[in-house]
């Protein structure tokens, strides 16, 4: 009733969470688009930085209130759901909000953000609904529309040279096919009515001959517009590829810290089909558009009656198609949502294969892994069977559309109108006209859905880039290591009070300055955020009295080099693990900061040296060498500034005590977190975080 105030009814779409901890915003979103404001994700994100420990209710309140929703939170039994307004918000399991579509007598169902459109029974919702629900209604300034930040396919290549060509040879030769199928149609009528009919043998072999080099010819464009198909294909899939990585990393950290490694590698897949939209679908939807036109043209010459019968049942299966769509978008999003958090979780289960071990929860991850392995398993058979009734339905209808056509075709040669070579020229005719149009209400809905896909890799192409460039200017300016930290402040998206609050520090060129502090007071914050790795919230980093976005992260980050917390080896050898896979390695600069790293001696004994494989977990590295390879890389940069945090912490102390007189020796700027004695003795300076 409320929805048919605000502008007619709308529908409940399913929007899915893209970062862990933003089940609010997309409950926000669902209920905006189901009143008409058509808000997605990446624009509620830009406004609303949602902290990653989750949303609270209040600003689920703030969230609505900014787009106009008037929100009433309600605190209610299992029993009083049926007389809230819908849709509705609702706690549920303690950390996470869903949006209350229906209720029953029996049951509930409910859009999840985070898997999708549920249904549960009452005894099931006990088990989850918190007793918290919030009613969300339109107020007086609430906008209908659309507003999205969404990509698009042209966003994401450039034309190279050729590619006008290319477009006009595909098109061109997927033309002729189209026509040459049209020609074929013809091949039985002309052999019953003018070769069997006249008993002519010289008219037989000549059709016969005329339509072999006519399928020969066909057989030939195929082969030359599958080779151009072929390239065109592989030049945009590798501009698209490239461009969106090119943005990927050029995003912040804290884009990354958000999300699951394997959501992003999803949504980087969908570049896939993207692609295969963009080559392949698009010249065909508009072929075969016309090529169904021209031969509901020629049918209609043959015969109105007959040709109008055909339209008919195809009209009625494309409203079907079309009246599916919105539900098969949302049950293909249900399926790739539900293979990326699969994936994510193998691939955690990899990471953290010693813990799982050493704790012997193998069981329990594979349990974990299963339960995700089974909703993908449940959205990919949701999404089929869904697929399934349309194709039984549609077969129906060209089932009968085949049995009526012929039917009264048949009536016409007995009566005389027709012949019968005109029959099975028609039939042919009608095959194609309906294998066309089949084909293009398909790409058609391919293309409508192709949206879910620009949705998934519009998470990583709209979000906000770091630097606008990866590139580094031709003369870098000299840097000598002053750094000053004037009045900052940090506050994690979505957190009450900051974790860093008005700090200033001074340190000189050259110095050696010693962090020390109880753990989880944001010290690690606050070397990120003189490494120009975060963004402070407040006040600003400056080195050589310039501040550091003016002075450019990329150059400022190029003069610094450091071991942090999170570090970890990359596929390759040491050797290009040292030097971060530098094509033009300087090999006795490397073999250097080996040693001054401690680990040459190490190496030295490995049969490869330093061509020696590791993986990206450290294959039998322990920690320490580990930490001593990341160390020998911040030692092969030669910097100005060099950043440790607790870089030290797996060596004993002889090493230790090495590693660090061997940094004294740079003359370098060094920061330094540590709660190891030895690490805070080699300190020209010693600062206790909570007196800053």
């Amino acid at each position: 009733m409320i929805a048919s105030l605000f502008g007619g009814r709308y529908r409940l779409p399913v929007i899915l969470q893209s970062e862990r901890a933003e089940c609010g915003l997309a409950c926000i979103a669902m209920i905006a688009s189901f009143f008409g404001n058509r808000i997605d994700l990446n624009t509620l994100r830009s406004r609303h930085e949602i902290s990653g420990r989750g949303s609270r209710l209040s600003d689920l309140l703030s969230i609505g209130e900014s787009i106009s929703l008037k929100a009433r939170p309600l605190k209610l039994d299992i029993k009083d759901l049926s007389a809230i307004q819908l849709p509705a918000v609702l706690h549920w399991d303690m950390n996470h909000f869903v949006v209350l579509k229906s209720v029953s007598k029996r049951s509930i169902r409910i859009h999840d953000p985070a898997v999708g459109e549920r249904r549960y029974s009452m005894t099931e919702v006990g088990r989850h609904f918190t007793g918290i629900a919030l009613e969300m209604t339109p107020g007086a300034e609430f906008q209908h529309g659309a507003t999205a930040m969404r990509s698009r396919i042209s966003d994401l290549y450039r034309r190279y040279p050729g590619f006008n060509r290319a477009v006009g040879q595909l098109f061109v030769l997927s033309l002729f096919l189209q026509l040459a199928s049209i020609g074929s149609a013809f091949y039985m009528q002309l052999v019953i009515d003018e070769g069997v009919a006249r008993q002519d043998a010289d008219v037989l072999s000549l059709l016969a001959l005329a339509f072999l080099m006519l399928g020969l010819t066909s057989v030939a464009m195929t082969y030359a517009r599958s080779q151009v198909q072929l390239y065109f294909s592989n030049q945009i899939g590798f501009q698209m590829a490239g461009n969106v990585l090119t943005h990927l990393l050029s995003l912040p950290v804290s884009y990354f810290e958000k999300r699951h490694v394997g959501d992003l590698v999803s949504r980087f897949g969908s570049i896939r089909e993207i692609r295969r939209i963009l080559t392949e679908d698009l010249i065909t939807v508009v072929l075969d558009g016309v090529f169904a036109l021209i031969t509901l043209l020629v049918m209609f010459y043959f015969s109105a009656m007959l040709a109008l019968t055909v339209l008919l049942f195809v009209m009625v299966s494309a409203l079907l198609k079309v009246v599916c769509i919105p539900a098969m978008q949302s049950l293909q999003e249900q399926v790739v949502v539900a293979e990326a958090k699969t994936s994510s979780q193998l691939m955690e289960n990899m990471r953290t294969i010693e813990v799982i071990k050493f704790y012997c929860r193998e069981l329990t991850r594979q349990f974990l892994w299963r339960n995700r392995y089974a909703e993908q398993i449940n959205a990919q058979v949701r999404l089929a069977r869904f697929s399934i009734n349309i194709d039984a339905v549609y077969g129906v209808l060209t089932t009968a559309e085949h049995v009526v056509v012929v039917f009264l075709a048949a009536s016409l040669v007995l009566e005389g109108n027709i012949t019968l070579g005109f029959l099975t020229a028609f039939v042919a005719l009608k095959g194609n006209f309906t294998s066309a149009i089949r084909s293009f209400i398909e790409k058609l809905v391919q293309i409508r859905l192709v949206r879910l896909q620009l949705e998934r890799v519009s998470d990583i192409t709209c979000a906000e880039r770091e630097t606008e460039s990866l590139h580094m200017p031709a003369v870098r300016r000299r840097v000598k290591g002053q750094l000053t930290i004037e009045n900052v402040s940090y506050t994690y998206p979505g957190a009450a009070a900051p974790i860093i609050d008005g700090i200033s520090i001074d340190v000189k060129a050259g110095e050696v300055l010693a962090i020390s502090g109880v753990s989880g007071a944001g010290k690690s914050t606050l070397l990120k955020i003189m490494a120009g790795l975060l963004k402070p919230t407040g006040g600003r980093v400056l080195v050589d009295g310039i501040d550091i976005l003016q002075f450019g992260l990329r150059e400022y980050r190029y003069a610094c080099a450091g071991v942090l917390q999170t570090d970890q080896l990359l596929s390759g050898s040491i050797a290009d693990n040292i030097t971060l896979f530098d094509e033009g390695a300087d090999q006795s600069l490397m073999e250097l900061a080996a040693e001054q790293a401690g680990i040459k001696t190490f190496v030295a004994e490995l049969p490869m040296g330093f061509n020696s494989l590791v993986g990206d977990m450290g294959s039998m590295m322990s920690a320490g060498q580990q930490q001593r390879i990341l160390l020998a890389r911040a030692f092969y940069k030669r910097p100005a500034i060099m950043f440790l945090d607790e870089a030290t912490a797996n060596l004993d102390e002889a090493l230790e005590e090495g590693i660090l007189k061997n940094l004294r020796d740079l003359s370098c700027t060094v920061v330094l977190i540590s709660h190891r004695p030895v690490a805070l003795r080699a300190a020209s300076r010693i600062i206790q975080f909570s007196q800053l």
